[in-house]
This record gives C-alpha cells, structure tokens and sequence, in this order.
C-alpha cells in the first residue's frame, strides 16, 4: 500500500477551522490572517469577512460583520450592500470624528438609534429607500409613544444617507425634506424665547447640510428655514 503523504482534507479543515455558535459559518486561522467563511448548503462556500492575525479589535469586528451575515443568510435575506450594511460602515466609520459627544452616555444614544434604524431599514437595498418608509418609521415610533425620539432617530438615518451618496450607495437622499419639515416644526422658538434656543442649536447640527451655516447665525438659519417650509 502506498505510504499516505498528507491527511484527508477533513482533518486539515479540523485543523484549520473553529465553529463560530453560527451554523455553517466557520473561523479559519491562517498565516496572516482570520477569515470568516460561510459554507452554503449547496456545498459553495464564501468568504464573509477578513482580519489580520493578531488583532483582537479587527477579529471582532469580522466576526459581528460575518455572524450578522450569516444569520441574514438563514433567513431568507441576503444583506450584501444592505441598509444594514451602511448603517455599520457609518457607525464604525464615521461616528467616532463626525461626532463631538464621544462620552459613555452620548455612544449609547446613538447605539440605541443605530439599533433602531436596522431593525427597521436593515434589510433594504439602500437604492429601494423612499421617503414613504420615512413616514412609517416615524408612524411606527409614534404609536410606541416616541415621536420625538423617531424625529432624531430619522435625523441620524438623513446624515447616514448623505455618506452613503458620498460612497456611491445611493444616488439621492431621499429623507432630507421629510427631516427638516418634521425638526423644524418642533423646533422653531420665537427670537424671543431664549431659553429654548440651546434645543434649536443642537437640532441644527443634525439636520443642516454641510456649510449651511457658514454665514449665518443659528437663529437666522431657523427662521429662514421656516419660513421656506411654510
């Protein structure tokens, strides 16, 4: 019998592979790197996600990326370049410079409405987005007693969807009107009413375009703006 030179493949993949808790979805160590790989039922397999050796912050970040994947996958949802995707690349990506509150207390905020916003969108292709599924996310909100929270929350999806055209995602934005009508609403204060100005400023900074303000107050900026919408 001739002398066998390697082992059967199933014992190198048992080497080289590590279940994940995720079903067909396994964690493979090679010289440089970590890849996450899913294995289809048909027998095809994909890589999901990819991270150097060694760092424990990238390794993780694959692993979320390739599990959520992965579970989309198994119910019937393929989230490749998904709403769910842009909300990650924006939150990962974006949020730590686009945002002057890093505290404890500020990341938890927006976590709550990153969660929001894919629970609700996720599964979406970013081109599908309307402004009707705008209004249904705010309807839904409202029935569940937090229609101002759905104002900011739809704040946070307007400033998301102006990255995405930026990374080529989308083509328009589709939420921009549907923001500022519903912000500014609530949060016009007459000139006089200097107590809630602090509020307007703050809601400025969420729905404003970039250089809107550039060459005017805040105050000049709302009133301009409501009087456009009215």
């Amino acid at each position: 019998m001739p002398r066998q030179t390697a082992k059967p493949s199933s014992d190198r993949e048992a080497a080289t592979n590590e279940q994940t808790g995720v079903d067909r979805l396994y964690k493979r160590f090679g010289k440089r790197k970590v890849s996450f790989w899913y294995k289809y039922p048909d027998g095809r397999s994909e890589t999901f996600a990819t991270a150097t050796r060694g760092d424990r912050q990238g390794t993780a970040n694959a692993e979320r990326i390739a599990k959520r994947k992965a579970l989309d996958i198994q119910a019937g949802e393929i989230i490749a370049g998904s709403v769910a995707d842009m909300i990650d690349r924006f939150r990962d990506d974006i949020d730590p410079t686009h945002y002057r509150d890093q505290s404890p207390e500020g990341k938890s905020v927006r976590k709550g409405a990153y969660e929001r916003l894919t629970l609700f969108f996720g599964r979406m292709s970013p081109a599908k987005l309307e402004t009707t599924h705008g209004y249904q996310f705010l309807d839904d909100r409202a029935k569940a007693g937090a229609p101002i929270g759905a104002n900011k929350d739809m704040a946070l999806m307007q400033t998301i969807c102006h990255y995405a055209i930026r990374w080529g995602v989308m083509r328009s934005n589709p939420f921009v009107e549907l923001v500022k009508s519903h912000q500014l609403a609530e949060a016009f204060v007459p000139p006089a009413s200097v107590d809630g100005f602090p509020v307007v400023v703050d809601l400025l900074e969420q729905i404003a375009e970039p250089n809107d303000l550039q060459d005017r107050t805040a105050h000049e900026f709302v009133i301009g703006r409501s009087i456009e919408l009215a």
